[in-house]
């Protein structure tokens, strides 16, 4: 199993031989063992706690870069509001292609 021990947020792009899809609570790391979206394992072993963000990389001990992607996640709001109608038809006129909601 190849060691990852650095993040690269420059790199050239057409290095990266994979990609790996990490949701928000999945990108805060130390020391971690990874499965990229190809099926190649590694292991994430940092320094220190950091929070990896999307489009950096991975360099692994073979000079290999692993491209980090945002996971698509969903977005649950709970709101406590007296009278939801008028806020909820500000959300849909300002935000309405972001969230499906239902009155």
């Amino acid at each position: 199993m190849e060691i990852c021990n650095s993040i690269l947020s420059y790199y050239d792009f057409s290095e990266e031989v994979d990609t790996i899809s990490l949701s928000y609570e999945e990108r805060f790391m130390r020391r971690k063992k990874l499965v990229s979206d190809k099926g190649h394992e590694f292991l994430v072993d940092l320094d220190e706690m950091k929070s990896v963000l999307s489009n950096q990389a991975f360099k692994l001990e073979s000079g290999k870069l692993i491209t980090i992607k945002s996971k698509k996640e969903n977005l649950n709001i709970f709101i406590h509001y007296g009278n939801l109608i008028p806020l909820a038809l500000f959300i849909q006129k300002h935000a309405g292609h972001l969230v499906k909601f239902s009155i």
